[in-house]
C-alpha cells in the first residue's frame, strides 16, 4: 500500500511535535533542577538562622513551640 503526501505530512508533523515535546521536557527538567538546587541551599541558610536564633533566645524559641504546639492541637481536636 503507497503512501499518499497526506499522509507523509502528518507523519513529518508528528515526528516534528515528538521532536518538540523531547526538547519541552528537556528544558522542563533542567529548570526544575536549577529549582530544586536554588531551594535546597535557601532551606540550609534558613535552618542555619532558626539554630541560631534558637541558641540566642532558648526560653523564647521553647514559648514559642508550645503555643504552636497548643493552636495545632486545638484545630485538629475539631
Amino acid at each position: 500500500m503507497a503512501k499518499n503526501g497526506t499522509m507523509e505530512q502528518f507523519e513529518g508533523r508528528l515526528d516534528s511535535l515528538k521532536d518538540s515535546m523531547r526538547n519541552l521536557v528537556d528544558v522542563g527538567t533542567s529548570k526544575m533542577s536549577d529549582v530544586k538546587d536554588t531551594v535546597v541551599s535557601s532551606s540550609k541558610t534558613g535552618v542555619k538562622r532558626a539554630g541560631s536564633l534558637i541558641k540566642q533566645h532558648p526560653f523564647i524559641a521553647i514559648g514559642i513551640a508550645f503555643g504552636i504546639g497548643f493552636v495545632a492541637m486545638r484545630l485538629f481536636r475539631r
